[in-house]
């Protein structure tokens, strides 16, 4: 019996090391942002941004691998996985907080600002679309951004939210209909657990 017990030992983490490598082989992909490596399954259709970034899409009903892309953002949600280059608050200060850094242009001028209740400030941008901010300590800016396009048919006729955060040292950007704004916290939590569920131990 003990003779048994230790074969077992020495060939179970044999065995776990095969799987692994037929797993991340064949039905997985492993892929790195910023400083966090993944193992996601081929079905998710992942690629590589430039070795350091990552980017999938969901299927917005179960999370689910996108069976096929349609036409709007009924059926999806993009997520797209960078190193964090700048933290947030300084990216909304040095762009769109009314008095940016460089050239005043439409991009980067407030228009008009005003409330969504409970927990929205809207800033209309000059140009096609608002900088949306969660009621937050605007200093560390946890929560992120929201950058939306706004609704004018023909040019812009499914109107769409990018949620903009940091996280572990990555910036992530999820993009997801703006008929879904007040989903945006729910939409981060399933991502961020999704994408852990994914995440390989640091070595």
């Amino acid at each position: 019996m003990r003779r048994l017990a230790v074969i077992l030992f020495i060939l179970l983490p044999v065995l776990a090391v095969f799987q692994f490598g037929r797993a991340s082989g064949d039905g997985f992909a492993r892929v790195q942002a910023g400083p966090v490596s993944y193992l996601i399954p081929k079905g998710y259709g992942v690629s590589n941004v430039s070795g350091d970034s990552i980017f999938m899409q969901v299927s917005l009903p179960d999370w689910g691998p996108l069976g096929k892309d349609r036409t709007g953002w009924n059926d999806n949600v993009n997520i797209l996985i960078e190193p964090q280059r700048a933290p947030i608050g300084v990216v909304y200060d040095l762009e769109w907080d009314g008095s940016p850094s460089g050239k005043l242009t439409k991009w980067k001028q407030i228009e008009r600002t005003y409330r969504i209740e409970p927990e929205f400030t809207v800033q209309e941008m000059g140009s096609t679309f608002d900088i949306i901010i969660p009621d937050q300590d605007r200093a560390t800016m946890q929560l992120g951004i929201l950058q939306c396009t706004r609704s004018k048919p023909p040019v812009f006729p499914n109107a769409g939210c990018s949620l903009l955060f940091d996280r572990d040292g990555q910036r992530w950007k999820m993009s997801f209909g703006r008929q879904y704004l007040h989903r945006y916290g729910e939409f981060r939590e399933r991502a961020t657990t999704l994408l852990d569920s994914f995440r390989e131990a640091q070595r």
